[in-house]
Formats: structure tokens, C-alpha cells, sequence
């Protein structure tokens, strides 16, 4: 989620993202609010100058491989 996403949005990635940590740790995602971010500057920020997305993103990347 993006810090700027309407509540509504925010409240449900929340929910989403606790139902499948109750699932087991196995299940648990790795969840960012991306700071001034919304759900749509989020998408547009990859390959910009601003790193708040990609960063995080390349992060996990490299961690999985």
C-alpha cells in the first residue's frame, strides 16, 4: 500500500495480509507502506528517480533468488 491509498484500500491489504499470517508464518508476505506513495504513484515510481518503491522491491528480489 502507498501511505496516500484511501482508507478503505489501506484497511483491506491490512486485513488481507493478517488473514494469511494466521495461515502460519510460512504465509506471512512481507507488507510495505510505501511513505507519500499511493496505489497508483507506486507503479509509476519504478524506473523514476524515486526509490521509495524500488528499493524495497529489488531488496526482496535479491533476497529470494
Amino acid at each position: 500500500n502507498g501511505q496516500l491509498d484511501p482508507p478503505p484500500l489501506v484497511d483491506f491489504g491490512r486485513r488481507l495480509h493478517d488473514a494469511l499470517c494466521e495461515a502460519g508464518p510460512a504465509h506471512c508476505p512481507t507488507r510495505l507502506i510505501a511513505t507519500g506513495e499511493s496505489h497508483m504513484s507506486l507503479v509509476f515510481s519504478i524506473d523514476s528517480p524515486d526509490t521509495t518503491v524500488s528499493t524495497p522491491v529489488l531488496a526482496f528480489i535479491r533476497r529470494t533468488r
